[in-house]
């Protein structure tokens, strides 16, 4: 795990003060310039409805709250069978809010190793 000083090497949000005076260190969810946790209803809405099974999920340096992790595991989810199946998914420098639920069986994905990234 890399350490949250200076700017991260992704593009990144920004969003409000931080310690390193780099704002929010969350990937941005292009085309929007705001990480998961900082998009607006109407983005965030957007970008969850565009996601799919086997979709990449790129959220570097964010902060992932319970109900964020469900609508983007909803999001990748078999329609047949309500099991996620995200794609590539990196997670690194995430800070899970609380205890990261990945749902029980996550197709393709190490739920573990996923968790310990946090």
């Amino acid at each position: 795990m890399t350490t949250n000083s200076g700017a991260p090497p992704w593009p990144a949000c920004g969003v409000g003060p931080s310690p390193a005076g780099t704002g929010c260190r969350g990937r941005s969810v292009d085309p929007h310039p705001a990480c998961l946790e900082h998009l607006g209803d109407q983005e965030r809405a957007a970008y969850l409805a565009a996601l799919a099974p086997g979709a990449a999920l790129d959220h570097r340096g964010t902060v992932i709250t319970p109900g964020s992790l469900a609508a983007l595991l909803a999001a990748v989810a078999d329609r047949s069978t309500g099991t996620p199946c995200p794609g590539p998914a990196d997670f690194e420098d995430a800070t899970f809010t609380d205890d990261a639920n990945f749902g029980g069986s996550v197709s393709g994905v190490d739920a573990a190793h996923l968790a310990r990234t946090s």
